[in-house]
């Protein structure tokens, strides 16, 4: 494993080797974890199917998850700011003890004030949604300090090289949740789940503690700066904790809406959360300080490789869409054990609005990293107030017409602004020269997509059935295989050739080869 050199500064983060494994091992996390995630999220379905109580929990964990972000983005925040001190190790206590201080703070709003929180959530002061969503914010307060350390130590990890034990400490976790609420679900009940995320975050935190120790850390006092830390966790974690303020106000109003429709929301979001994970998220962890240590800083230099994470995802995204649209109703009824007809068709259309979504999160994705490695905190979270007013206005909407399919547009139509925000904070006047041309990329891979997948389709208005379904979906994947290898040969190659064009600084962000 690759250590920091004894002077205190890390070692060159671009080594081609280096990078292309943690973009393997990153993505194999995510992988594991979305998929642990998933398998949790069906045994809930199989076992308490949706209820008030699921509501509770889900409401709760929206919460939480929103804590969990705020420690996520130091992944690629902190990893700029690390490469910027003169003692690494200095500079990580000090973001530890920011990090104490926010656990700290949390403790307040998850313990002290559960029960008011809950009120807030689910709209009631008392009934089994109320009383779930009250204890489990109260379980899963250690749950947010560990996961505060763990996204810590994974981003001094992956400055020290080493990515390859986040990635496995994540997945433990993930696997850790689910023997846990399997061993418990019986004696403890909806509360199994909960407790199971505290024990799943506790079996991640421990190999990377280990890992930290291995490069040579040891704890110390921080000294002074635990205060500016915190804000710079805060403030740098603006962006991805947006999107989760969104969806905790959606999936209030879904409460709202009626009983048991939050948690069918929850899958929905869960669903999509899985596809970003898959097409973005892993890219922008690994690339903060590669990125940091070697982009020159102008926003025209990043087209080349946005345009290869963006054309990349487009193709992997578009057949898992496609079978979302086609196929998805019929998994889902294949999956959630205890849900009715109405309650998978409603899943099935919440998500197919939230998708693209996806979409915007792979266009900012390395958008994103560039505003880290910028320190354009601040801005950030200027704009964060306007979307936040605009989501809660369609809400409202929603509320009013007790409708989830407006709940999961407005939602929708958020990560569009925040996409838009974050676009206009990088590339200043030229961001609509950036957005024109997204836009023209997206339509180079979705007019096939639409075709390919669309004419077969059309054999579903003549006759339904979840064996014409695979079979139309079958086809216009041979179609849309076809049609990318023969309109767009670059696109083919593209997943490769990223990864080699990760390993060194000036192919990271030499032109593609047109297409």
């Amino acid at each position: 494993m690759l250590k920091p050199r004894p002077d205190g500064h890390p070692p060159d983060p671009a080594a081609p080797r280096r990078v292309a494994l943690s973009v393997v091992f990153t993505g194999a996390s995510q992988g594991v974890s979305m998929i642990a995630g998933g398998v949790l999220a069906i045994l809930v379905a199989a076992l308490f199917g949706s209820t008030a109580q699921t509501d509770g929990f889900f409401l709760a964990y929206g919460v939480y998850s929103l804590l969990v972000l705020v420690a996520q983005s130091t992944r690629t925040a902190i990893p700029a700011r690390l490469l910027e001190t003169e003692t690494l190790f200095g500079a990580f206590d000090r973001y530890l003890a920011g990090a104490a201080l926010l656990f700290l703070a949390s403790g307040v709003a998850l313990l002290g004030f559960a029960g008011p929180l809950a009120t807030l959530l689910t709209g009631s002061d008392a009934g089994p949604a109320h009383a779930a969503a009250a204890e489990s914010l109260r379980i899963l307060w250690p749950a947010v300090g560990g996961q505060l350390f763990a996204a810590l130590a994974a981003a001094m990890l992956g400055v020290a090289g080493d990515f390859t034990r986040a990635a496995l400490a994540y997945a433990a976790g993930g696997l850790a949740t689910i023997g846990a609420f399997l061993a418990l679900h019986g004696p403890f009940g909806i509360r199994a789940l909960p407790v199971a995320v505290v024990i799943g975050t506790l079996v991640s935190v421990c190999p990377l503690a280990h890992g930290l120790v291995r490069i040579g850390w040891r704890p110390a006092p921080a000294g002074s700066g635990a205060l500016g830390a915190a804000r710079i966790i805060l403030v740098s974690s603006t962006s991805g904790a947006l999107s989760q303020v969104l969806f905790v106000v959606s999936l209030s109003v879904a409460a709202r809406v009626g009983s048991g429709d939050a948690t069918l929301y929850s899958y929905a979001y869960f669903a999509l959360g899985l596809l970003v994970a898959l097409v973005s998220s892993s890219v922008s962890a690994v690339l903060a300080a590669p990125l940091a240590a070697t982009w020159d800083r102008d926003p025209r230099s990043l087209r080349p490789v946005v345009d290869d994470v963006f054309r990349t995802g487009l193709v992997v995204l578009a057949p898992i869409l496609a079978a979302a649209a086609l196929l998805g109703r019929d998994l889902a009824g294949a999956v959630l054990g205890k849900f009715t007809h109405t309650e998978i068709a409603a899943v099935w259309r919440a998500f197919l609005i939230l998708s693209p979504s996806a979409v915007t999160a792979l266009a900012i994705a390395i958008p994103l990293v560039a505003l880290f490695a910028l320190g354009r905190y601040r801005a950030i979270a200027l704009v964060a107030p306007p979307i936040v007013a605009l989501h809660v206005a369609l809400s409202v909407v929603a509320a009013v017409a007790g409708s989830l399919v407006l709940v999961a547009a407005g939602a929708t139509v958020g990560s569009f602004a925040i996409a838009g925000a974050l676009l206009g904070i990088l590339y200043g006047r030229e961001a609509g020269r950036a957005v024109v041309h997204l836009v023209r990329e997206l339509a180079r891979v979705a007019l096939p997509a639409a075709l390919a997948f669309g004419l077969p389709a059309l054999l579903l208005l003549v006759r339904g059935g979840a064996a014409l379904s695979s079979a139309a979906w079958l086809l216009g994947l041979v179609l849309y295989a076809g049609a990318v290898a023969g309109l767009l040969p670059a696109h083919r190659e593209l997943a490769l050739r990223l990864l080699r064009a990760l390993g060194t600084r000036p192919r990271a962000l030499e032109p593609s080869a047109p297409s």
